[in-house]
Parts: C-alpha cells; sequence; structure tokens
C-alpha cells in the first residue's frame, strides 16, 4: 500500500497571510474542485464508486479515499469542505494514482487544473490549509456580524433606480410557483413533471407612448401555443387584460406585447399554468431539480415559492445560487459542475413545510391564493408536498436565480 502524505502541515513555517482573503474567490475555487472531482469520479469503474472499492482499486488506503468522495459531495461552505477534502499533496497523489490505473490526461485535465488553483488559494494564505481555513472562517463570522453588506445593498438599489431610468420600466417584483409531482411517464425512478404560474407585480412604464412589452419564461409548454392570450389568468392580473402573443423565435417564451395599451400605472401580469414534463435530471444515479427564476427587467424582488412530494428523495437538501444566464442555458443537473459561471452572491432558501399554511407573505399578498390556485388547477393535495421558498432583494438583472434539489448524502 502507497505510503499517504497530506498537505495539512505544508509550509506551516511560511509567514502568516496579512493581506484580505478573496472570500469570493475561495468560494469559486472549492466549486472548481469539488465539480471536478465529482466529474472524475464518474469516469471510474462502478466498483470504485465507494471509499473501500477505489482504495483498493488505486492501491491507497481508504481515509484518503474517503475524504476524496465525501469532500467532493458534501455541500458547505469553503472551510468545511476544504477541511474535508485531503491536502493538495493528497488530491495529488490521487490524481497520480488514477492516472496510474488508466484514467486519460483528457479525463483528469480538469482536476488537474482546479487542483492548482486550490495550491495557488491555499499559497495566498500563507502556504497552509490550517491558515486558509482560519482565515476564511474568520471572513464568514466577520461577514455573520454585519449581517447584509451595506455597500452591496447600496450597489444593488444604485442598479436598479439606474437601470430603471435607462431602460424606461421596472418591476415590483417577480413571481413563481412550481409543482412537482411524480411523473405520468417516469424516464427513471423518481422522475417528475411540474405545473407552474408566473407573474410580475407592479410591472411599470415611464410614458404611455411606449408599448407594453413583457416577456416570461414558460419553459417548453408547448400548448401555450395554440392560445397564448388563454396563458394569462385574470383574478390575478390587472384589468383590462394586454394583448399576448407567443415570441416566435423562441417556444419557450410567452411575450406581452401590446402597443395599444395605454396604462402608465403599475399592473400586475401573471400566466399559467404551464406544464413541463421530466423535470428531473438524473447524473451517476443521482437525482437533480433545478427551478430557475430571473428578472427581466429592474426588479425590488423575487418571490420563488416550489412544492415537491414528502416522500421524494428524502433525506432533501435544497440549495440556492446565482449564475450568469448565458450561452450555455438553463442549468441543469448537478450545479457544482458549473462553477465557472456561479456569481459570488449569497442566498439562502426557506422551509415553507407541509401543505400551503406558511405560504403568506408580506411582499405579495396574494401568494398563498395563487398556490392555492395551481394546485386546485393541478388535482393535487397540498399536504401531499413540502415547499422551499426563495426570496431576493433587489436582484441582479438577467441572472439566473435557482433551487437546487439532490438526496442529502
Amino acid at each position: 500500500m502507497k505510503p499517504l502524505r497530506t498537505s495539512s502541515s505544508k509550509n506551516t513555517d511560511a509567514p502568516a497571510h496579512n493581506g484580505r482573503l478573496d472570500a469570493a474567490w475561495a468560494d469559486r475555487v472549492v466549486q472548481r474542485v469539488q465539480g471536478a472531482l465529482r466529474e472524475t469520479l464518474e469516469t471510474c469503474p462502478p466498483k470504485a464508486q465507494t471509499a473501500t472499492g477505489l482504495a483498493r482499486w488505486l492501491d491507497l488506503r481508504v481515509p484518503l479515499c474517503h475524504r476524496l468522495i465525501a469532500g467532493s459531495r458534501m455541500r458547505s461552505s469553503p472551510p468545511e469542505v476544504i477541511a474535508a477534502l485531503p491536502g493538495v499533496e493528497g488530491l495529488h497523489i490521487l490524481l497520480g494514482a488514477l492516472k496510474q490505473a488508466g484514467l486519460t490526461d483528457k479525463q483528469l485535465a480538469k482536476a488537474q487544473t482546479a487542483v492548482q488553483e486550490l495550491d495557488d488559494l491555499v499559497a495566498s494564505a500563507g502556504g497552509s490549509q490550517r491558515r486558509l481555513i482560519d482565515a476564511l472562517r474568520a471572513a464568514q463570522s466577520e461577514a455573520a456580524n454585519q449581517g447584509e453588506l451595506p455597500l452591496s445593498q447600496q450597489a444593488r438599489l444604485a442598479a436598479f433606480d439606474q437601470l430603471a431610468s435607462v431602460l424606461g420600466c421596472s418591476t415590483q417584483g417577480v413571481v413563481g410557483v412550481r409543482i412537482y409531482y411524480p411523473s405520468a411517464q417516469p424516464h427513471f425512478a423518481g422522475d417528475l413533471d411540474v405545473i407552474a404560474a408566473i407573474g410580475r407585480v407592479g410591472f411599470q412604464r415611464q410614458s404611455a407612448a411606449m408599448p407594453l412589452v413583457l416577456s416570461l419564461s414558460i419553459e417548453g409548454d408547448k400548448s401555450a401555443a395554440q392560445d397564448a392570450q388563454a396563458c394569462l389568468i385574470p383574478q390575478f392580473c390587472t384589468q383590462p387584460l394586454p394583448t399576448v402573443t407567443l415570441d416566435p423565435r423562441e417556444q419557450a417564451t410567452l411575450a406581452i406585447i401590446d402597443a395599444a395599451h395605454e396604462r402608465t400605472s403599475a399592473v400586475d401580469i401573471f400566466a399559467g399554468p404551464f406544464r413541463a414534463t421530466h423535470a428531473v435530471e438524473r447524473e451517476n444515479e443521482t437525482p437533480h431539480l433545478c427551478s430557475n427564476i430571473i428578472a427581466n427587467s429592474p426588479t425590488r424582488w423575487i418571490l420563488q415559492d416550489i412544492f415537491v412530494p414528502r416522500d421524494w428523495c428524502t433525506p432533501l437538501r435544497c440549495e440556492a445560487g446565482a449564475y450568469v444566464h448565458g450561452a450555455l442555458g438553463r442549468l441543469r443537473g448537478d450545479l457544482s459542475k458549473r462553477w465557472f459561471d456561479r456569481l459570488p452572491i449569497s442566498l439562502t432558501p426557506g422551509m415553507l413545510g407541509r401543505g400551503l399554511r406558511n405560504t403568506a407573505s408580506e411582499r405579495h399578498p396574494r401568494q398563498t391564493e395563487v398556490c392555492e390556485w395551481l394546485f386546485a388547477n393541478a388535482g393535487l393535495n397540498p399536504n401531499d408536498f413540502v415547499g422551499y421558498r426563495l426570496e431576493v432583494s433587489l436582484p441582479v438583472m438577467s441572472v439566473q436565480h435557482v433551487l437546487h434539489c439532490t438526496p442529502d448524502t
């Protein structure tokens, strides 16, 4: 059996890091390392998917392989993940063993680059993994004592005011409700279909000379193309209803375009129900559910509620993150592999619990009504579901705000 070396005490005589550690960089590095390691482990044979099996296959010690697997899969803060993973030297030993076992340079390239970046991060803290962990925990403690960073909120508010002035429109809130229920024709065990209602609260234009233009993502519900006007939910919309057309370029976008609409006061627009099948992505036998919401105009808040069956993937872990909305499209599957377009914006989901008893919202007083309407339309009992909520104050425009659900391993 090969000897085990770690880097937890590497360069302990190096000078302590005196500068301010870039916590956003650290978070990005940890995301990249986890994503790359998990992707590499997926290329290993089935017999090597456990710590004992991997240790036998690579002729390494079980504790080292256990730290690799556990650290790559755990969902926690950067210092906890770094503490759980093997040190940089331990990771190099593992990558070397994987190469000797038959993995190609191409299969190992992402992991090798990520580990090198982790090494650079350790060096930035004085060359010691322990000093890096202590520095990150200190940064966490400082942020917790300060609460929401005033400068961050001020910057977002300034961006909202400036964009609203430049674009000539703004929205009070973006609302989404999605119910995921067992698929009628599942592709695999745990597959879910989805029914959704979406809306914009307090959408306002600066001038009546501007046409009313608003787009809503309908997540590929092809039935909407048959009668786009019927997609509006009259009881939640401001009257009179605007004209609705479906964007011919992309069938997943409901475009509300009405050049004759003279109202310049704020309007509420809700649409649904929209349905889509096979909402769950499965990677390496692990199901992943991603629910995205985007503010496509200057917006003061986002409110998204999702509901999943009570017995789906218990115990369940629900996380939230903000990601670039670009050429790679909607987020799917294991989000640790999308480390490269995750933004340093802290989001924390809330748990609504069973049924609808906790769905009331000060921001949107009719949120419970929307949830009740959607469950009734779907013919589903709310008490058979557990809800999660994402609230974002002054969201960044055109950024994917994502709730990600997966089994808590």
